[in-house]
């Protein structure tokens, strides 16, 4: 994979393009404003999108928030529901995909084409298909699609935050409500100023709309871009710095993870250390078909390949991001598609696949130079579970 060109990437650091796009959009404040009100204004824009993240009154149907698919913390900010495999949106209506995480996806650079070895490459990107580059960009998927929050417009999204009848607090501060009775509206005015969401919409221009709906997403990414979504504090993490110790069952695993000749897990799931703090994301943000079964009523799935700065190359079917590892535990059902229930089914998957091959998307673009057929014994797949149940967050040494 590309283990080395990924390597040479810095991540995205916390707040900085927030911060960037905050001064460019005019809120809170001018360019020239002393330094030390910047911390203030950026807990300002976390407070709000924090509160943004749970309104469930920025959906249609009144029911549906960006937690319902990416619940806390707690459970790596994922769906929780247990019968859900796929993610379900307002009035019943499921998507087509399992809601991934969104832990450490602060680290995924933007899609993009690198070399490999002398081959073109693809890596990056949010979403399992790579077409949006930043938590901004991100946000109005979910806030647009008719399947998820079903906002048909973006003036319809400002609309419906002016509709919101949830209380908001900022500073630790309950927001008193405006004219309309809303808190929601209140809030961001108080953040990105009063005529960023005027109690008329029609008074804003369809590009004044645009930005405002923009530093709605902007406040978004900020709480997304907290330490909160990625913690490093797994008892993997602690191992690394001399704080815990694995057990034998956990060292087998690692062992078996990282060998060519064994699971060859870390061929994708890099463990490179190229983060602030040098602890691995266990991920080389590449696109990869490991053939999976379909599953009935399911629509046919494109991944990457429908993505527009691909440009529709069919060698790109069926190709979804490799995810990170971390929380890997929490994060069930598993794979795009949501098929596998367990993490035990997944590592099987990966050893048997090719001995009686499932019917799948697109057989033609399947690896099979690093999956299907492993040769791991059942210790050796029990062994490499219990690793990964390593990478959970919250460990206390």
């Amino acid at each position: 994979m590309v283990l080395a060109t990924v390597a040479s990437r810095a991540p995205i650091l916390f707040f900085t393009a927030i911060a960037l796009s905050l001064s460019a959009c005019g809120g809170g404040g001018s360019s020239g404003a002393a330094a030390d009100t910047l911390p203030a204004q950026m807990q300002r824009m976390v407070d709000l999108g924090e509160q943004l993240f749970s309104d469930k009154q920025l959906s249609s149907s009144k029911t549906v928030s960006c937690q319902s698919c990416h619940d806390s913390s707690i459970n790596a900010f994922t769906d929780i529901r247990p019968a859900h495999r796929l993610s379900e949106g307002v009035n019943s209506k499921f998507t087509n995909r399992n809601a991934p995480t969104l832990m450490y996806a602060a680290f995924v650079p933007v899609l993009q084409q690198v070399d490999d070895d002398g081959e073109p490459l693809w890596i990056g990107g949010l979403f399992h298909d790579g077409r949006a580059d930043t938590f901004i960009d991100q946000a109005f998927g979910p806030l647009l699609s008719p399947n998820e929050m079903d906002n048909t417009s973006s003036r319809g999204i400002l609309q419906a935050l002016i509709d919101s009848t949830t209380q908001y607090t900022i500073d630790d501060t309950a927001i008193p409500p405006d004219n309309n009775g809303t808190s929601a509206a209140n809030a961001f005015r108080l953040v990105f100023g009063d005529a960023r969401l005027p109690s008329n919409l029609n008074t804003l221009s369809d590009t004044e709309v645009t930005r405002s709906v923009r530093q709605l997403a902007s406040a978004l990414a900020a709480f997304q871009s907290t330490p909160a979504f990625a913690p490093f504090s797994s008892k993997y993490d602690y191992f690394l710095k001399g704080q815990a110790a694995l057990t034998p069952a956990e060292i087998r695993g690692l062992a078996a993870f990282v060998r060519a000749d064994k699971g060859n897990c870390a061929a994708c799931h890099a463990m490179d250390r190229n983060t602030p703090n040098r602890l691995p994301l266990f991920t080389d943000f590449s696109y990869d078909n490991l053939g999976l079964p379909t599953v009935a009523g399911d629509s046919v799935d494109n991944g990457l390949a429908d993505t527009v700065k691909v440009a529709g190359d069919k060698t790109l079917l069926g190709k979804f991001r490799v995810p990170t590892l971390r929380n890997v535990a929490l994060t069930a059902p598993y794979m795009h598609n949501g098929v596998f229930n367990e993490l035990k089914e997944v590592v099987e998957f990966y050893n048997d696949r090719d001995k009686n091959p499932p019917a799948t998307e697109f057989p033609a673009t399947t690896n099979h130079s690093e999956l299907g057929n492993l040769g791991l014994s059942s210790q050796e797949v029990d062994d490499i579970v219990a690793f990964m149940n390593t990478l959970t967050d919250g460990y206390t040494p």
